[in-house]
């Protein structure tokens, strides 16, 4: 709200020196001059209402509040004074400022919103020109100079008692923004000594306070803090006084890392505030502290909160001031932690929107947001983002002085590039990063050329240098702390170089002086994990497979235990376990080759899903709608517990998807568990065939009978003929694909045969058995255990369709006709018990009213498929007041439902992201975390005609008592036979998930 004399341009000093010729005259009496009554208005109001408006040179003197008209107008004596007052006053309401214009006495309405006043004691036009060149040297960043030359002015001026405070004032001011601590506790002293105002000694009391926890000197801001509250008693501002000082007890918590402690006395603080001034930005700031001592407590929702309210009050009145970009940057900033990355994203812009509207910007301050917006765009894989954001950190790099955090970007545009596979530009960005060190010793420039020799260490390696990686580790290993992670990191690149160099035995001694090391909790979690991961490859590479195999277990130990004490959420946790999938699926193999089936399986169910089973239960950062029901004090379900709830006739084939080959897990009632070797479908190779085959089951053409065929029994052969005969045997299929088999339609997959001519006749395993997916042999299970008593669901459904929703037109996006008639279709199998939502009524707040009695929800539009971030996929539907028409993942999981089905008949609804052991994380996964039983998306665009055909056939079969899969392949073959709809990619998109029944 106030500033009193920022450093000045060149075109700021003009106009001051300007103001004072006007004022004073060429042959001005200086005593005359320095005895005005009233303060020297150097930078006012710009306003179209004249009652708002305070101009360059104008002379401010009294003040009082709007409301309280009868109250006298209070002198301003001096620059502190008038500080305090600006501090304070607005908080409790408007002021009318008394002000001498030329001969005009006025009053100007002043409130949060006025903008940045700057104000000086008037100045003869002598000393004027030596505070002007005092703060040139100031502006030159001469700190020194600037103070030295204002305390010679100071003495020139000792007669005066307001001049003086007024320079006391603004050298600590200086003294403060350029972190001279120590002399601005000197120069703050003398000021109190020469102040009696008790608004005023309050006011500097707390500055000395803050100065004493930057010092770490806890006690004396503690005493100082007493000091100022019991000042402000006496003071207009009592009730500011105390919130002040709790507000300042706070951050004396803060620096002692009290969070608890320092929440508190900011609960009490913005209570307090929000009795007397509701709509005060103190109250927003406040909302900052808040979220903060709340996100260091990991109580993310909590701090989202306190930054969203801050942001908006500061919106509602001031929305172009830099402390709602402080509101919106912190609230990016926690959103990047949370995974929420596209709102990250948005927030950081939005920050640096408002902070480009204010030009004299610290130059440390957009350095960093741009700086926050180069790692959101690495942490979205965004390749262009991350270059654009860099140029701009970099421009803004120029100007910091300390150069450790323009090092600490260049080490992460280093790492970012080098895991891309960029190895030129992450070696470039890292030279860079170590020529900028050049010459400094200190421990931080030591600790990050450090850093970039491990970085360059790394590139090195994966350009297959071992020699200059050595070289690069070696030399970084000196200067990094032993137990830490990088540390660990470096140790376990030197023996990555060594396995490579043939020398596996080093590599262990290498692992093993860096395990001696590391400390034993949750801190180290993910570095001893990897650094036991790369032991167990050293001891496969030495033949030792049985320490190997128990070098995996502890390190996916390792992994399980950090991810119990993981922050985030679930899709941060997700991608933290995607470094796990090594343990896991070595854990796999070993136990599969020496022929221990049951351990095989139970290593990959464990592998699938520990982020959504810690969600459900409670035991991540989450709280699940609902709770696993099958487990009790273990993880994840052993064979013969899932073996014996399997349905009669169900068949569970489990993939688990390795470097070189596929193992096919087989498991039904009758026949229990086989394992079946699958050599040709190695990781390549296979994700090679189904991206191969999406693209034809994707592309209609004329004449692609045959090829369908060719490349559909190829597939087949591949993974499914080995285990024919089982298939032959079972009612129905239930896949768990791992990998690139999670796009794959098995439905689509074609049997042995001759090359035939139609749709018709390609025996497409569809037209054998119903198929069906889930996650892992302990989900579906799950799925099974929530299943209603009631059989004839689907003949009594309460129904709920939202169809041809009036999206927003900036999506742009095609109208979907056939929508509505699915929905008019669905209507008439479900009479009297189905509500239609169309058009307008298609929106956010019809979904979140759904009640959890409804049994079967269809969602007939567009939905939208983010592929670089998971939560910001989402269905489209109608926007309202309250929300932007875009349901997305997240917002899903919100919702408490007890649906048996949900489908989505909109283009490519169960695609997600591939997070290995987590499986495809999107709309599919948040519907089933929501509550539904069962859901119907699709792995491609559908043409619309032919989506409301296929959902035609499916709730045929559905109304007339088929079960769910059932009905789904009665749907897929009734499309099959179609004359103009046999091609698959009509009806091979169609995909159910979780429970058949």
């Amino acid at each position: 709200m106030i500033a009193v004399f920022a450093h000045p341009a060149s075109r700021l000093i003009f106009l001051l020196a300007l103001i004072t010729l006007t004022r004073c005259g060429q042959h001005e009496d200086e005593a005359a001059v320095l005895n005005q009554a009233g303060l020297l208005v150097t930078t006012g109001i710009e306003s179209d209402d004249p009652q708002r408006r305070l101009l360059p040179g104008d002379l401010l003197q009294t003040w009082r509040y709007e409301n309280r008209p009868a109250a006298p107008p209070r002198l301003l004596a001096d620059v502190p004074e008038w500080a305090v007052t600006a501090y304070h006053a607005p908080a409790h309401a408007p002021l009318l400022l008394g002000v001498l214009r030329g001969e005009q006495h006025l009053e100007v309405l002043y409130d949060q919103s006025s903008g940045n006043i700057q104000v000086q004691a008037p100045l003869p036009k002598r000393l004027q020109a030596r505070f002007l060149k005092a703060e040139g040297l100031r502006a030159d960043n001469d700190l020194a100079a600037a103070v030295a030359a204002h305390r010679e002015l100071l003495e020139e001026l000792r007669l005066y008692p307001g001049h003086t405070r007024w320079l006391l004032h603004h050298i600590a001011e200086i003294q403060e923004k350029g972190r001279l601590n120590e002399d601005a506790v000197v120069t703050l002293n003398q000021l109190l000594k020469k102040t009696e105002n008790p608004a005023v000694r309050g006011r500097i009391a707390n500055r000395l306070g803050v100065l004493h926890l930057r010092l770490k000197q806890l006690e004396k801001a503690e005493a100082l803090f007493i000091e100022a509250e019991q000042a402000h008693q006496k003071s207009p501002f009592a009730g500011l006084g105390e919130i002040r000082y709790q507000h300042y007890l706070g951050h004396l918590a803060r620096m002692q890392r009290d969070w608890v402690k320092a929440q508190q006395h900011w609960e009490k603080a913005a209570h307090m505030l929000t009795e007397i001034a509701p709509q005060s930005t103190f109250l927003a700031a406040i909302y900052i502290d808040l979220g903060v001592a709340a996100k260091n407590r990991n109580q993310y929702d909590a701090a989202d909160g306190y930054y969203g309210r801050s942001a908006a009050l500061y919106a509602a009145v001031t929305p172009n001031a830099t402390k709602r970009a402080n509101a919106l940057y912190n609230r990016g900033s926690l959103a990047r932690l949370q995974g929420r990355l596209v709102d990250a994203e948005a927030f950081q812009k939005a920050s640096l929107e408002i902070l480009e509207k204010h030009p004299n910007q610290p130059a440390e301050k957009m350095f960093r947001r741009y700086t926050q917006l180069v790692f959101i765009s690495m942490d979205r894989k965004n390749s262009e983002a991350v270059a654009h954001a860099a140029v701009e950190a970099l421009r803004w790099a120029e100007q910091v002085a300390e150069k450790s955090a323009v090092v600490e970007l260049l080490n992460g545009l280093g790492a970012f590039y080098a895991e891309e596979g960029d190895l030129e530009s992450a070696k470039s960005y890292l030279e860079t990063a170590l020529q900028n060190l050049a010459g400094l010793d200190d421990e931080k420039s030591t600790f990050y050329r450090a850093l970039a020799k491990n970085n360059l260490g790394y590139v090195h390696l994966n350009a297959g240098k071992l020699d200059a990686a050595q070289q690069e580790l070696d030399a970084a290993l000196t200067d990094l702390e032993a137990g830490s992670g990088y540390h660990a990191y470096n140790l376990r690149l030197q023996s990555e170089v060594a396995r490579k160099q043939g020398a596996p035995q080093r590599g262990l001694k290498l692992l093993q002086t860096a395990l001696d090391v590391l400390p034993d909790d949750t801190t180290s979690g993910f570095d001893r994990a990897s650094l036991l991961g790369e032991k167990a490859r050293c001891l496969m590479d030495l033949n030792d497979l049985k320490t190997a195999e128990t070098a995996w277990e502890a390190a996916a130990q390792a992994y399980e235990k950090q991810l119990d004490a993981l922050g985030g959420n679930q899709f941060v946790q997700a991608n933290f376990f995607l470094s796990a999938a090594d343990s896991y699926r070595n854990l796999v193999r070993l136990r599969a080759e020496r022929g221990d089936l049951e351990g095989a399986f139970g290593a990959n169910e464990r592998f699938r899903g520990p982020v959504l089973r810690r969600l459900f239960n409670g035991l991540g950062r989450g709280s699940g709608v609902r709770a696993l029901q099958v487990l009790r004090d273990q993880q994840w379900l052993e064979v013969e517990e899932i073996r014996k709830r399997l349905d009669p006739g169900t068949l569970l084939i489990s993939f688990c998807v390795l470097e070189k080959e596929t193992l096919a897990f087989a498991l039904d009632r009758r026949n229990g568990l086989t394992m079946t070797a699958l050599p040709k479908a190695g990781r390549r190779a296979l994700s090679r065939q189904v991206e191969d085959y999406r693209k034809a089951l994707r592309s209609v053409k004329p004449n692609t009978v045959k090829d369908i065929q060719k490349r559909g029994q190829r597939l087949y052969r591949m993974l499914l003929q080995p285990l024919e005969q089982r298939i032959h045997q079972a009612e129905r299929l239930v896949v768990c694909p791992d990998g690139r088999l999670s796009v794959l339609p098995f439905a689509a997959l074609v049997r042995a045969g001759e090359p035939v001519a139609s749709w018709e006749e390609i025996p497409f395993l569809a037209k054998e058995q119903p198929i069906h997916v889930a996650l892992s042999g302990t989900f579906y299970i799950d799925d099974l255990s929530r299943r209603k008593t009631r059989t004839d669901w689907a003949q009594n459904a309460r129904v709920e369709a939202f169809a041809r929703p009036d999206h927003a037109p900036s999506l742009d996006l095609p109208d979907l006709p056939g929508s509505a008639r699915e929905a008019a279709e669905l209507a008439e199998r479900f009479p009297d018990r189905t509500t239609v939502h169309e058009g307008r009524a298609a929106n956010e707040d019809q979904v979140r009213a759904v009640a959890a009695d409804v049994d079967l929800i269809h969602f007939a539009g567009h939905a939208l498929f983010d592929p670089e971030d998971a939560m910001n996929s989402a269905l489209i539907l109608t926007p309202s007041n309250k929300h932007d028409g875009k349901l997305a993942t997240w917002e899903i999981q919100e919702l408490n439902l007890g649906a048996e089905l949900v489908v989505m008949s909109a283009c490519e609804t169960a695609l997600g992201h591939d997070m290995g052991g987590e499986g495809l994380m999107g709309l599919t996964r948040s519907f089933h975390i929501a509550g539904a039983h069962s859901v119907v998306a699709t792995l491609w665009r559908v043409e619309d005609q032919a989506t409301s055909l296929f959902m035609n056939h499916f709730y045929a079969a559905l109304s007339r008592g088929d079960n769910k899969d059932k009905a789904l392949r009665f749907a897929q073959n009734s499309m099959i036979d179609h004359p103009r709809w046999g091609h698959p990619n009509y009806w091979a998109a169609f995909q159910l998930s979780g429970d058949w029944y």
